[in-house]
């Protein structure tokens, strides 16, 4: 009876301070890791998209554009997204540290501190006095942001504006979830105002805006009527001049013909097969990574089971707000928003990758989105240990079990996928030192790359003794 009773909330309670120090034990392990190779690998120089960013903004660097110039900021980058914030930070960063990528590591840390600052606040005002599960909590998403399947985002400086596009989203949720009274009206400013933003770093900010219309259930028809119409004049006003990878290669030109019309049937054949069920997978492998990317059915199989607790909370929120006349706790809703932000960014990514792009020397397909992976999971685990530890120190000791195992399964390095990452980042240090685009180097070598060869990268032994000087491309051609 009573006895049974409190013998088992006692080892309900020790199993969940275990299990919290070990996830804690987990976060600081990695959080340290990732620190320490961050600041031995990271690039203090522009490669990658950003020679492709550079040579796009030239003009204004060299203060020869007019006003329409400034315009192109908002233009299309690869017909994907458009990315003015990101090409804002890099003409800043060229003009005040010489391409150094100070002032897009610098946003990126910060647009991450903030993230976690905000993702804990909500925590904790909903776990109130249970310690164990917040920290549980705090200590998963730090693991997820930190842990080696996100480094490649963090060594990338372009990446950058994944970083910052979530912590905005994140923002513009907390704004709309914590007054008590619900928003008014310059709290929907300020959220569109942060979701534009958010579009105008990646393609998370258009997902943002078809959102943020949910948030106005239950808060009358002219909210509802006036955030559903915003949202959806800025989605169309956005998309126009944006297409798939197969839609580009469709319309390709060229001077080779026989090139050109192989590009074509490319798209074409990528189009006719990218039907629902393949789209389904494409996502689940996009949210699955880097499982996904050896063990695709072990990752497909996670995913799967993650959509039930998706489900659950939705049909809570719906509930909550149309028949009830209230709402869950702001906790809830963050962390469902999340989730379905990270869920659609990751469909998108899904129509719009359409071509199957092999790992080369520019890095693995899927490891520039491991930020969406990471948020996804962060809303995923956030829900299902709120909802469990409704029904008692069991239930959520049980689920504090599952997504330790869970997240283990989704992050273990499995196959070969450390040695690619390594070796992309050889790959692209080579590419740079050689010279990948030795015109357009040479041409911004004075106003761009004021570089001493003082960069020497020493992979760490974990994996295998290498060492790697970035150079002046002058030096070497």
């Amino acid at each position: 009876g009573l006895m049974e009773d409190s013998i088992q909330s006692s080892n309900s309670r020790r199993i969940m301070r275990a299990l919290t120090g070990l996830a804690l034990l987990a976060a600081l392990f990695w959080f340290t890791w990732t620190l320490l190779l961050w600041f031995r690998w990271h690039p203090h120089l522009p490669w990658r998209d950003l020679f492709v960013i550079l040579e796009d903004l030239q003009p204004l660097l060299d203060g020869q554009g007019s006003w329409r110039d400034w315009l192109f900021l908002f233009e299309p980058h690869y017909a994907a997204h458009r990315i003015a914030i990101p090409r804002l930070l890099v003409a800043l960063d060229v003009t005040l540290f010489n391409g150094r990528g100070h002032l897009l590591y610098g946003a990126a840390w910060l647009a991450l501190a903030g993230l976690v600052l905000i993702y804990l606040r909500m925590a904790r005002a909903y776990f109130e006095s249970r310690r164990a599960p917040f920290l549980f909590s705090a200590a998963v998403l730090l693991v997820l942001l930190f842990a080696p399947a996100h480094f490649w985002n963090l060594a990338n400086a372009v990446n950058s504006s994944w970083h910052i596009s979530f912590a905005l989203a994140a923002m513009a949720f907390a704004v709309l979830l914590r007054p008590v009274d619900g928003p008014r009206a310059r709290d929907w400013l300020l959220a569109y105002s942060l979701a534009t933003l958010c579009a105008l770093t990646t393609f998370a900010g258009v997902v943002l805006w078809l959102l943020l219309p949910a948030l106005a259930l239950g808060a009358g028809r002219r909210t509802l009527l006036l955030t559903l119409g915003s949202s959806l004049a800025l989605a169309l006003l956005y998309l126009n001049g944006i297409a798939s990878d197969a839609e580009i290669a469709m319309s390709w030109q060229g001077d080779n013909e026989l090139v050109v019309e192989k590009i074509k049937v490319a798209g074409r054949d990528a189009l006719a097969a990218n039907n629902p069920l393949r789209i389904f997978d494409r996502t689940a492998a996009v949210l699955g990574w880097p499982l996904s990317g050896s063990q695709p059915l072990a990752a497909l199989i996670l995913f799967v089971l993650s959509l039930p607790v998706l489900t659950i909370a939705g049909i809570g929120f719906l509930r909550a707000r149309l028949a009830a006349g209230t709402a869950l706790h702001p906790w809830l809703q963050f962390c469902l928003m999340l989730a379905l932000l990270a869920l659609g960014v990751a469909l998108a990514v899904a129509l719009g990758r359409v071509i199957e792009q092999p790992n080369h020397a520019h890095g693995p397909s899927y490891e520039r989105y491991n930020t969406i992976v990471a948020v996804y999971w962060a809303g995923v685990f956030g829900l299902l240990l709120a909802l469990c530890c409704r029904y008692g120190q069991r239930a959520c000791a049980a689920a504090m079990s599952a997504i330790l195992i869970w997240l283990g399964l989704l992050l273990v390095p499995w196959g070969s996928y450390l040695e690619q990452e390594i070796q992309s980042l050889e790959a692209a240090a080579t590419l740079y030192a050689g010279g990948e685009t030795p015109g357009l180097r040479g041409k911004l070598d004075k106003k761009l790359l004021r570089f001493r060869p003082e960069f020497v990268y020493s992979f760490d032994p974990l994996f295998r003794d290498r060492e790697l000087a970035y150079m002046r491309p002058a030096e070497r051609i």
